[in-house]
């Protein structure tokens, strides 16, 4: 006689419960769990590293578990059925990485600003429709990805943070973008496409670090771009990322910002 599915995928999980203890790293992706309570009862895996249970049916941590977490670094929960992120979660400084996009997330909780060595935020694909302020005091922060959400407004306080490289904010419902403090920002890629932009502000392309920028799907015509103050200057850093990428034999696309 066969074992049933629900039998196959508890031995499945716990042959991958064992074999992760040795290598610090947990992967329970694509494996429809419904729950991982199981896990409550391994307390005594204190040193993990990498934690991964995306593409499954959850939407609740085993809260024992990751209590007991001390060394968690990546922690990836996509594509499941969260509608909010767990406050043991922000408990974890030790995390560099954190997705948990394609969810129904609503909200960035103000406890966000515990995970004060967070390099990468991944929270696309949710149903955040204000950037809570306290992100802007995540002083490690690289990468912010914030696709596929109903956010109107893009705040001043992005632009000032201190190592944000990285901002994709696309697919979302933003009309502007701010004029000031470009020259104190550190961003170099920003995708803003699918938006509702009608112009670029000059000081963005006159004072910021961007060289990559996508514009795709807004309200922005090519000519208008092209004749926006500071657009020579923008062009120049957008040709030396080219020339750098051209001689690192890399394959980036380097079309006028979507707008080609």
């Amino acid at each position: 006689m066969g074992c049933s599915p629900f039998k196959e995928g508890k031995i499945n999980l716990i042959e991958k419960i064992n074999r992760g203890k040795k290598i610090k790293s947990f992967n329970f992706d694509n494996m429809n769990l419904h729950s991982l309570k199981i896990l409550d009862n391994h307390e005594e895996i204190t040193e993990l590293t990498i934690f991964s249970a995306q593409h499954n049916k959850l939407n609740q941590i085993p809260k024992k578990f990751f209590g007991s977490l001390t060394k968690i670094n990546k922690l990836d929960f996509s594509f499941n059925n969260f509608d909010f992120i767990d406050e043991i979660i922000f408990n974890k400084t030790s995390l560099v990485s954190l997705n948990f996009s394609n969810n129904k997330i609503s909200n960035i909780p103000d406890e966000i600003t515990n995970l004060s060595n967070l390099k990468e935020l991944n929270l696309s694909h949710n149903n955040i429709s204000r950037v809570n302020e306290k992100v802007s005091q995540l002083k490690n922060l690289e990468i912010l990805i914030l696709s596929s959400n109903h956010i109107e407004i893009f705040s001043n306080l992005l632009i000032q943070m201190e190592k944000l490289e990285t901002i994709e904010i696309n697919t979302n419902k933003i009309s502007e973008l701010p004029d000031n403090n470009w020259k104190i920002s550190k961003i170099k890629n920003l995708d803003v496409s699918f938006n509702k932009l009608k112009k670029i502000p000059s000081n963005l392309l006159k004072d910021s670090k961007i060289s990559n920028m996508n514009l795709k799907a807004n309200s922005i015509s090519k000519s208008n771009f092209l004749n926006t103050e500071g657009f020579e200057i923008f062009e120049k850093r957008r040709k030396e990322r080219k020339d750098q990428a051209y001689f690192r034999n890399l394959d980036i696309s380097f079309n006028l910002c979507g707008l080609d």
